[in-house]
């Protein structure tokens, strides 16, 4: 297998994007998210008087869920911005280069090699390939920065790695 060669630039839109897709796909937060807005119409509706669920002014539902509806998001937004300024790595111009044995990350102020035995797993999302090197730390990786033919045998070059975690709905190469 010949290696894959890519360069890239995060955009602060694009890692905000990704940000609120990674927040909002686990089922706790759509959970909440959506206790959050049956709370906050049903505490509009409560107290236009056009639905009385409770005694008194329903300033919990209305509370609660004006948090849920609007502040979390904005708590996610803010906290992407900020990470994504403060991280100047983030910001650089960055050249991954995939071998079946290693992944060398070249950045504007830094270089990294990391063999494959080393990551902890590789998701794929619509638009990204995320290379996990902890349970918290990925190289978030455009997939817009890849030719589909390079697509294609990034994907055989993760299926080829033994042990390594796949995250659904990743696709091997036969995919």
């Amino acid at each position: 297998m010949q290696e894959i060669t890519i360069q890239s630039k995060l955009t602060l839109e694009k890692y905000i994007r990704l940000m609120f897709r990674l927040t909002y796909r686990k089922f706790i937060m759509l959970f909440i998210s959506f206790i959050g807005v049956t709370m906050l119409t049903a505490g509009i509706l409560d107290f236009a008087s056009v639905w009385n669920s409770i005694d008194g002014p329903p300033y919990f539902q209305l509370i609660f869920g004006t948090v849920v509806v609007f502040y979390l998001p904005f708590t996610v937004y803010r906290s992407a911005r900020k990470n994504f300024l403060s991280h100047a790595n983030l910001q650089e111009n960055m050249t991954y280069t995939f071998t079946p044995e290693q992944i060398i990350i070249q950045g504007e102020t830094f270089n990294s090699t990391t063999s494959w035995d080393k990551v902890y797993k590789v998701q794929e999302l619509k638009g990204w390939f995320l290379i996990y090197q902890s349970k918290q730390v990925a190289h978030l990786v455009p997939k817009d920065t890849f030719s589909p033919e390079q697509i294609f045998r990034f994907r055989e070059i993760m299926a080829a790695v033994p042990k390594l975690k796949k995250k659904a709905p990743f696709r091997t190469a036969s995919a």
